[in-house]
Parts: C-alpha cells; structure tokens; sequence
C-alpha cells in the first residue's frame, strides 16, 4: 500500500502589504488501494521578504508554490504528521465490533 499526501490550503494571511503571513492548511493522505484517506489539519506561519531572492508576489502565486512553501516549512515535522495520517488509514480498515457477549 503506498500513500500520496496532498496539501490542501485552507486560507491565506498577509500583511498589509500582501506579503504572506499566515497559512492555514490540511495535509490529506490516500492510499493507492481503497482510496481510504486520513488528514491533519495545521497552521504554519511565515514571514515574506520581497527583497529576498525568489520571491514571489502574493497575484503571483499557486497552490503548488504554497504546498512546497510548507513542505518545506514542516520538513522536521513530516515524520509525525505522516505517521498521524497512516495511523487514521489504517484505523478506517479496522471494523468496530460488538462485544461477543451479551
């Protein structure tokens, strides 16, 4: 079973100059056998520099920019959050039972 996870930005902050502040976003995991899915739901903050190199105005911007923007944001977290969607996959696998007695 592998698992492909997906950003999903929930909304976009900025300053009043339109520099991006402050994204809120879902990380949602779909394994490639059921389709059965598991997500989490975070928040990152950043801080934008239109002097730094690269940088990209805020008319200018896809959902694939934000999604490497917190790939990259939540890179020492990927683990956890990863393992936090497997778990809730696997868990959608299990079925809940009544006990056997009475």
């Amino acid at each position: 079973m592998a698992i492909t996870y997906t950003w999903e930005i929930k909304s976009i902050h900025t300053d009043s100059d339109d520099n991006v502040e402050h994204i809120k976003w879902r990380k949602i995991g779909t394994d490639d056998v059921d389709n059965l899915q598991g997500k989490v739901i975070g928040e990152t903050s950043l801080v934008g520099d239109p002097t730094a190199e690269g940088y990209i105005p805020f008319a200018d911007l896809t959902e694939e920019v934000i999604g490497n923007w917190l790939t990259t944001a939540t890179a020492n977290r990927t683990t956890r959050l990863n393992a936090f969607i497997d778990g809730q996959i696997l868990e959608n696998r299990l079925t809940k039972r009544d006990f056997p007695w009475g």
